[in-house]
């Protein structure tokens, strides 16, 4: 956290099979400070298989206070975005980040969100749209909760609409 650029990057197009799980971006080691970083929380690009959180809540990832979005993917297929908090900090208080919460552009066969126990990510505070496709197919949004507090009891709003299917997005699933 803290960094002038992101806050995770991986980028390459061998990259296959990764996970990214249990990690604070964008707060300090008391998950409460703001230790921003100056673009996405968590970018990946030119990838496959990629997971972000996971089922559990010790996988899911913390991600908040960065200046551009919270999560970000660009060119990556079949990816996982699932149990994370973005737009909070650790005790659920607002630390939105500058522009969407997560933002996918050009993917295939993304996963955010789910129906089983554990896989739904809360999103919420940011800067822009909640979540986003933008030229992004075959994906499945599902089981989120979008502009409210963890708790569910209080507004979390998005500067943007809650799910955004840009144009050239065909056969997703919300």
């Amino acid at each position: 956290s803290g960094n002038a650029r992101e806050g995770i990057w991986v980028g390459h197009s061998a990259t296959r099979g990764i996970t990214i799980s249990g990690n604070w971006v964008g707060l300090g080691n008391d998950g409460l400070a703001v230790a921003g970083n100056a673009f996405t929380g968590i970018a990946i690009n030119d990838a496959k298989l990629v997971k972000i959180g996971g089922v559990t809540a010790a996988e899911g990832n913390l991600v908040a206070n960065n200046g551009h979005r919270g999560i970000g993917l660009w060119r990556v297929a079949d990816p996982f975005v699932q149990g994370n908090k973005v737009g909070f900090t650790v005790t659920n208080a607002p630390a939105g980040n500058g522009n969407g919460g997560i933002e996918l552009s050009e993917c295939l066969r993304p996963r955010i969100g789910g129906t089983v126990s554990g896989t739904r990510n809360f999103v919420g505070n940011n800067g822009g749209p909640g979540i986003a496709f933008w030229a992004t197919s075959d994906g499945f949004i599902q089981g989120n909760t979008i502009g409210l507090t963890p708790n569910g009891l209080s507004a979390a709003k998005n500067n943007g609409d809650g799910i955004l299917l840009a144009t050239g997005s065909p056969r997703n699933m919300v």
